[in-house]
């Protein structure tokens, strides 16, 4: 997963992200936000990417659920499907979770390589976005 990622928070960051990436011509990986992704649940996070989609899903590369050292949001994760897993746990239960995930094709990333815009504190979602991909060339 080389495409620049995204930290979404709500359904309406995603959808514009989602239009800004495919007015650019790019693709984006969608991610949850490591601080409340267990108080949001790998369902709810699921089901926005699967909204999301519906309006531009030639710009969606991917959705993350960031568990971070929470192996039951993992797990759970796993069974909801529809998105890939973040996790930072130690090494024999992330093996674990690898082999629980790979049943169910499931992508588990450890560490996130590259470029990451966090969508906390921008004010305008469509030009943040169209501005870090511009920043951050294929």
């Amino acid at each position: 997963m080389n495409e620049p990622m995204i930290i979404i928070y709500d359904l309406s960051q995603a959808k514009a992200a989602l239009n800004a990436a495919a007015q650019c011509g790019r693709q984006i990986i969608l991610l949850s936000p490591p601080e409340t992704s267990a108080a949001t649940g790998p369902g709810i996070f699921a089901e926005t990417i699967a909204l999301a989609r519906k309006s531009h899903g030639e710009a969606l590369a991917g959705a993350l659920f960031d568990c971070g050292q929470e192996a039951g949001q993992a797990l759970a994760a796993i069974r909801r499907g529809g998105c890939g897993i973040v996790i930072d746990l130690p090494a024999e239960t992330a093996t674990g979770i690898k082999d629980i995930a790979s049943q169910s094709n499931v992508t588990v990333i450890e560490k996130i390589d590259g470029p990451v815009l966090d969508l906390a504190t921008v004010a305008d979602t469509t030009s943040s976005v169209t501005h870090f991909l511009e920043s951050n060339p294929p």
